[in-house]
């Protein structure tokens, strides 16, 4: 066998064997869902509110492919103990993120002493924290802060900034909150800031600080809508989280082992989160390695026919 020969041969061989695995690898992406989504359902006010209703409807749109509406219940186990209802108030296509369904804690702002402090609702988002850390089934994501410029207590404008910070939970931003429709009396998605515990526990709080009038006080969401709170009162605060469409799992390890994400983020009880990106890309460049591989094959092979035909065409 000539070196011509032995060459079309492996070429289209090694194109063959990187096409069809990382084909069904990228196949495999676009159906095989996040384990830990348990259900999910459209929203309606009035015959779907949390999923338990008998009139709802299940969906898959958070399987890649398919882009969930904004409100679309979501069931998650963020535990291999615990199941929350969740809202979804955004879908990019390869993440989800999510506010919980019902209150995840009650807080003061912070802890400053006369309420006025630039360190934003530092107490708010300690307490989330300490509920969170049991959420072994969410890992940390970055989000971009917001901030609110406030003329009035009836006008403001809530602007995305170029801060960005990586966490595992977090208050809602105000600008995601005018993006959702906060931006007037009663105009907030129902499933957002409609409950009222008590009168010591009114709003439900975000992320924001306000600046200009009532500098750095709070900005909440109170009577469905986005506002400032000049007052330091008990908020309601309601968790947002980002988890993965797809997510591949390794649980190898004892149930005892803690292991470093390649998000930089730990994972108890034996299971850590693979980056659903670097996978798909990694499927992605073989899939097209052995697109171009078997290409040249064919090359060298259909010139090597017309050579041998010319040569045949002459004699």
């Amino acid at each position: 066998m000539n070196m011509k020969k032995m060459y079309i041969i492996i070429t289209l061989v090694l194109g063959y064997f990187l096409i069809i695995p990382n084909a069904y690898a990228v196949d495999s992406y676009n159906t095989e869902a996040n384990q830990y989504i348990l259900g999910a359902w459209t929203y309606n006010e009035s015959s779907c509110i949390d999923g338990t209703q008998s009139t709802c409807v299940a969906t898959t749109c958070y399987r890649s492919g398919s882009t969930c509406p904004t409100g679309t219940i979501i069931k998650y186990a963020v535990s291999d103990s615990q199941e929350k209802t969740f809202h979804v108030i955004k879908d990019d296509a390869t993440n989800l993120t999510l506010i919980d369904h019902s209150t995840t804690a009650i807080s003061t702002y912070n802890d400053n002493t006369s309420f006025v402090s630039t360190d934003g609702p530092n107490v708010a988002n300690k307490k989330l924290n300490e509920i969170a850390s049991a959420w072994t089934n969410v890992v940390e994501s970055e989000y971009r802060k917001s901030i609110t410029t406030v003329d009035s207590l009836d006008t403001h404008l809530s602007s995305v900034t170029d801060s960005k910070e990586k966490v595992k939970v977090r208050l809602l931003t105000g600008y995601e909150a005018v993006t959702l429709g906060c931006s007037t009396e009663n105009s907030c998605p129902i499933w957002i800031g409609n409950t009222w515990l008590d009168d010591y526990v009114q709003q439900y709080l975000t992320s924001d600080t306000a600046v200009g009038l009532f500098a750095y006080r709070p900005m909440t969401i109170t009577s469905r809508m986005f506002t400032v709170e000049p007052s330091n009162y008990s908020f309601q605060l309601l968790a947002v989280i980002s988890v993965p469409k797809n997510q591949i799992m390794n649980s190898n390890k004892d149930d005892n082992s803690s292991i470093t994400n390649s998000n930089g983020s730990t994972t108890a009880n034996g299971s850590t989160t693979v980056s659903v990106g670097d996978t798909l890309k990694t499927a992605y460049i073989g899939y097209l390695v052995g697109f171009i591989i078997l290409i040249l094959g064919i090359m060298v092979l259909v010139q090597t026919f017309r050579k041998k035909n010319n040569i045949n065409i002459i004699k």
